[in-house]
């Protein structure tokens, strides 16, 4: 046994497998506050305005957290939620975006749905964020865009 070991040290280490992994670009499809284009840029502190894909997911349920739109983690069999899907490029984007949410989501991955229309469907496996606290918080209702850029006009003045 202790030949065994002797053996395994004698084998240098790979210095590609110590090497740290690249990052690997994903989607993350967006519900709510950050399908707002200016609001993506601040949060990431873009210098440019995002490039952001009509997206869709299916078989989850929305409620609402005051003015923020939530999804439950669960089946929600036949219920599709619009959204926009954003390609992330970085890790430190992804902390970004993870700060954003605060603790009351958590990441997911989740298939995100192009197209529709007339154009062919496109899919690919991305992430999404989840509420991730006591559900009895939420009341139903489904997010507003228009409604929530208003609301937040209204809370800078």
């Amino acid at each position: 046994m202790a030949r065994k070991f002797m053996v395994r040290d004698l084998n240098p280490i790979d210095p590609a497998r110590l090497a740290p992994k690249p990052y690997v670009e994903k989607y993350y499809f967006f519900y709510g506050t950050l399908m707002d284009p200016s609001m993506l840029t601040r949060v990431l502190n873009l210098d440019h305005k995002p490039d952001l894909r009509p997206a869709y997911i299916l078989n989850h349920k929305m409620k609402m957290w005051g003015p923020y739109p939530a999804v439950l983690d669960g089946v929600a069999e036949g219920q599709r939620i619009n959204g926009v899907a954003y390609k992330v490029k970085s890790e430190d984007d992804e902390k970004k975006l993870a700060a954003y949410e605060t603790g009351m989501y958590r990441g997911k991955g989740v298939m995100v749905h192009f197209g529709g229309g007339g154009k062919e469907k496109e899919r690919v496996v991305g992430c999404m964020f989840v509420w991730n606290a006591d559900e009895a918080v939420l009341k139903a209702g489904m997010f507003n865009m228009g409604g929530w850029l208003e609301w937040e006009r209204r809370m800078g003045e």
